[in-house]
């Protein structure tokens, strides 16, 4: 039987859970941080560019200039435009004690939640292509699509399954 809760009901009560929580959580602060940092050093570098006045009659240095404080200006409104999404692409959690795979999706806010939890007695059908992994019910109905990066997954998977 595949167990499809009611999201905005779901509670999420285990240890397991709890720590992957707090690991994405930090993440997601970490990565904001360091985008953050990085938007912010380029944009001051930019208008910090034309602080130094190497030679008045110049041209060829101030075209350079002028280049340079276009990509570090670009460079910067790249990384702090990116700090507003947030949302990442869903993880799968595999649950080992509880016998579940659990797809875990961020939302704009970058908080993580659970959209779907399904236990490993409702799979029937487990496919691994081209670093995709689809499931499917015993009625054949597809039930997710989550790429999957990293190989500790793949082989938790094999270890339950």
């Amino acid at each position: 039987m595949v167990a499809l809760p009611d999201i905005a009901d779901l509670q999420n009560s285990t240890a397991v859970e709890r720590q992957a929580r707090r690991a994405l959580r930090g993440q997601a602060t970490t990565k904001r941080a360091v985008y953050m940092a990085v938007g912010s050093a380029c944009l001051m570098a930019a208008v910090g560019v034309w602080g130094f006045q190497p030679g008045a009659g110049d041209a060829a240095m101030q075209l350079i200039k002028l280049l340079v404080s276009a990509v570090l200006l670009i460079t910067g409104m790249i990384f702090v435009s990116g700090l507003r999404d947030r949302a990442g692409p869903p993880e799968l959690h595999v649950d080992p004690l509880n016998r579940q795979v659990r797809v875990v999706e961020f939302d704009g806010a970058g908080r993580a939640r659970i959209a779907a939890a399904h236990d490993f007695d409702g799979l029937s059908d487990l496919d691994l292509q081209g670093g995709v992994l689809t499931a499917h019910d015993r009625k054949g109905k597809k039930l997710f699509d989550v790429r999957v990066n990293n190989p500790d997954v793949v082989e938790a998977l094999r270890a339950a399954l």
